[in-house]
């Protein structure tokens, strides 16, 4: 092995050690901070935080556990993709969404001089402000780490620039903590007042042009990258679908549903960043949309066939259960053949890859039927095997039948 090599395998040995060393005190960061507010929420479960909106610490658990998933799952891409600071960006947003709640619960929690408390809280006025940054980086370069063009750059150290405006304005603007709102700012400068509320505009715009940027990235995508925006947009999907199921009149107040939604939308930037099982997006859409509608379908089904039995027999029934019996089994029955037409109309509009493969082995076995000669047919089947799964090889080898010539 050359020098050259040596050293370049030296520099990615060190290069993987930082990230690991990074991506362990990432997590050991946000895990620990949750294990504070966890254990808040279970040693004092009547106490409540201002900083919560007057709520409990357990109130404020389930936004907690999705800023450490964040946390988390930006360790695990720092470890994995330690050239991408989409990684980084994650962890970041967690520890500096955490930030707030943690200082809370650690300064209420400690007899501690109002003097030194003000000041521990104090990390709490502004630490947050990094998970806003952290959620712009991600915006702007997810997935590759790198801006799209010249001009997003420009775009994103811009924003940067103002957020970071913001982070000096919070640390010295005067008045009540946002952690703890009985101390006072002990850096707090007066000519600030109001300075902070008329910049949060910065964080909207910031917001708004990221957006942009990942949009433009996706209609301009091809190829790995198209795939990796793929499974963002499904996550961002299922997030938006369970946020509106609960906007739903009548619907009861399910919090796992919100944070479930986030959940997977993470564990979609996470599956495009690292590219693992990155290919098998098509058909986890085609099937998250098959059975959505299927579901529907049944239930539209089911409840029409209720309505629709229950008034026609109410004058022999009266209250028997017959009507519900009878639409249970329709349903039943109606299961499977709109199962295979919902996902056979799915695959051919979103799974084309799969569609195109059932189409070409269906030509194959009608084929088969009326094609007797052996050597055609095994041409064929190789030829159809290589389009249907795209093999980087294919071959056909027949075993010999004694006293059979050929």
């Amino acid at each position: 092995m050359s020098r050259l090599a040596q050293a370049a395998r030296r520099q990615r040995v060190v290069r993987m050690r930082r990230a690991g060393l990074l991506a362990g005190f990432a997590a050991a960061l946000a895990t620990g901070m949750t294990a504070v507010i966890a254990a808040a929420a279970v040693t004092q479960p009547g106490r409540t935080y201002a900083a919560f909106s007057g709520g409990t610490a357990a109130d404020e658990l389930p936004g907690v556990v999705v800023n450490c998933a964040t946390s988390l799952l930006g360790a695990l891409i720092i470890a994995r993709r330690p050239d991408n600071i989409v990684g980084r960006a994650l962890a970041v947003i967690g520890v500096g969404f955490l930030s707030t709640p943690f200082v809370a619960v650690t300064v209420l929690s400690l007899p501690l001089s109002p003097a030194v408390a003000a000041w521990l809280a104090w990390p709490g006025n502004w630490v947050w402000t990094l998970g806003q940054a952290g959620v712009v980086i991600m915006l702007f370069t997810f997935p590759t780490g790198r801006a799209l063009t010249r001009r997003w750059r420009s775009a994103l150290n811009a924003s940067l620039v103002g957020i970071a405006l913001i982070t000096l304005v919070s640390m010295l603007a005067p008045g009540p903590l946002d952690a703890v709102p009985a101390l006072v700012n002990p850096v707090g400068v007066g000519a600030l007042d109001g300075v902070f509320e008329t910049l949060l505009v910065v964080f909207a715009v910031s917001t708004i042009a990221g957006v942009a940027a990942l949009i433009v990235r996706f209609v301009r995508s091809t190829g790995e990258e198209r795939l990796q925006l793929r499974w963002v947009a499904f996550g961002a999907g299922v997030f938006v679908t369970m946020i509106l199921a609960q906007a739903v009149p009548g619907m009861p107040d399910l919090g796992v549903l919100d944070l479930s939604g986030v959940l997977i939308l993470l564990g979609a930037v996470t599956v495009a960043v690292t590219k693992y099982r990155l290919y098998e997006i098509d058909r986890l859409i085609s099937r998250t949309l098959s059975y959505a509608l299927l579901t529907a379908m049944l239930i539209a089904l089911y409840l029409g066939s209720v309505t629709v039995l229950t008034t026609l027999t109410a004058p022999i029934t009266r209250e028997s259960p017959l009507a519900v019996a009878a639409a249970t089994l329709l349903a039943a029955a109606a299961f499977q053949p709109l199962r295979r037409r919902i996902q056979h109309a799915v695959d051919r509009r979103f799974n084309r890859g799969r569609f195109d493969a059932a189409q070409t082995v269906a030509a194959y076995r009608a084929r088969l039927r009326d094609d007797l000669d052996l050597d055609a047919l095994a041409v064929g089947l190789v030829e159809v095997v290589g389009e249907a799964v795209e093999p980087s090889d294919a071959r056909l080898w027949l075993r010999p039948q004694p006293g059979v010539q050929r």
